[in-house]
């Protein structure tokens, strides 16, 4: 049944050989394979008789440059999760900071007393204020506020920016 199929796709797109064309019409004499070739020639017939529509002018270009703009847009990477993370990472390690200077810790048997002392007076040294603000919640309150308007202020900046730039792209 394959080799019929075969011959008989080849016999449509006429690109049959004397050899195969005598090959198809010794397994024609057998009637379903007759049937066969009758209804695939029924469907060439009705294929060809079909016609078609050409697409818009400039339709494959279209597509291509929608296509490439959206994997450009799926590429593009959002910073803004990185800037937060760095920002909440060097406050928490300013907090351990102060935390250790502020402290009173009690580690007479270890070896790491003299090198917490020595840096927490390397710090306390820089910054003299910073034991007064701190003990200050007014002043925590009010710089947890702006901070927190500062976050904010950047992340609409930064997003109206970007919205800025796709715009300009369009143009």
């Amino acid at each position: 049944m394959k080799r019929l199929d075969e011959l008989i796709n080849k016999y449509l797109d006429s690109d049959i050989t004397e050899s195969e064309l005598e090959e198809l019409q010794q397994l024609l004499k057998n009637e379903n394979n007759y049937e066969n070739f009758t209804a695939f020639k029924a469907v060439e017939n009705r294929l060809r008789q079909i016609s078609y529509e050409s697409a818009p002018a400039l339709f494959t270009e279209r597509l291509m440059s929608l296509i490439l703009k959206t994997n450009v847009n799926q590429i593009k990477k959002s910073y803004f999760p990185i800037i937060v993370n760095t920002f909440f990472s060097l406050l928490i390690i300013m907090v351990i900071v102060l935390i250790i200077s502020l402290g009173n810790w009690n580690t007479n048997n270890l070896y790491v007393d003299k090198f917490l002392n020595n840096s927490v007076q390397e710090i306390t040294s820089f910054v003299p204020l910073i034991k007064g603000v701190i003990k200050n919640r007014t002043v925590i309150f009010f710089s947890s506020i702006i901070s927190l308007i500062l976050l904010v202020a950047f992340y609409y900046t930064f997003e109206s920016h970007k919205s800025f730039k796709k715009k300009l792209e369009n143009y």
